[in-house]
């Protein structure tokens, strides 16, 4: 096999001279993917997306698992450019998308702080119809909160539950996205925000408030140097 003995060159070659219906070329996509999560981190980048949009151009992809297998592998060896290419080369070919791929890339973009992709990444899943789930929105949220963009941050959040116009939809959040928001609202000294979604969970019967909820707000309000509504809390 040329990619196992890093001959990528050859293999791009190969690629070019097989017919674009040739019967063998599922086969040879799928030890393609095989071989750049194997190997991927000896290819250069150029090569990884390379391999990817060959293989694409002629219709073949890798299914949704491995997809995001090689994002999650691309973005833990901090390649999110090289990550977000392959996705948007399998995007752009044709392939079918899913949330856990694009979740994965949402992750490496957030671990390095760039939100302004992050909103591009988000606004192309619902242009392209790729629906998000609650773990979307939870690695949204987690990562606006650490950059200290609030403000984002509850509007990911009010725009899930189908508030906020044209950009809802309608996904539940689920008690560690609430726990999220608290802490990252009480580490912004916004512990009267915090107390609203305290009692909306409170009113709900899904996302009852646990440990780490009330956690979150006791340790906000100290700090604050608010130690009566911290034992308050506590009781």
């Amino acid at each position: 096999m040329l990619l196992n003995s890093g001959r990528v060159g050859d293999a791009l070659h190969v690629l070019d001279e097989m017919p674009e219906r040739d019967s063998g070329l599922p086969a040879t996509g799928g030890v393609v993917f095989e071989e750049l999560m194997r190997k991927g981190r000896s290819f250069s980048d150029g090569e990884v997306v390379g391999l990817v949009t060959k293989v694409g151009e002629r219709g073949v992809f890798p299914d949704a698992f491995k997809l995001t297998q090689l994002v999650s592998k691309l973005c833990g060896d901090r390649k999110i450019g090289v990550a977000w290419n392959v996705l948007h080369s399998v995007i752009r070919l044709g392939g079918a998308v899913e949330a856990p791929s694009c979740n994965a890339l949402l992750t490496g973009l957030g671990r390095q702080r760039d939100i302004k992709r992050m909103n591009e990444l988000l606004a192309e899943m619902k242009e392209r119809s790729i629906k998000p789930s609650v773990v979307t929105f939870g690695i949204l949220v987690n990562h606006f909160c650490k950059a200290g963009r609030i403000d984002e941050a509850l509007q990911v959040f009010d725009g899930m539950r189908g508030r906020g116009g044209s950009g809802r939809v309608d996904v539940e959040p689920d008690v560690v996205l609430f726990n999220t928001l608290i802490d990252g609202l009480c580490k912004a000294g916004r512990e009267a925000d915090a107390l609203s979604l305290l009692e909306e969970m409170k009113m709900g019967s899904k996302n009852r408030p646990n440990s780490v909820t009330y956690n979150c707000l006791i340790d906000g309000f100290c700090k604050a140097g608010n130690i009566d509504r911290a034992q308050e809390l506590f009781r």
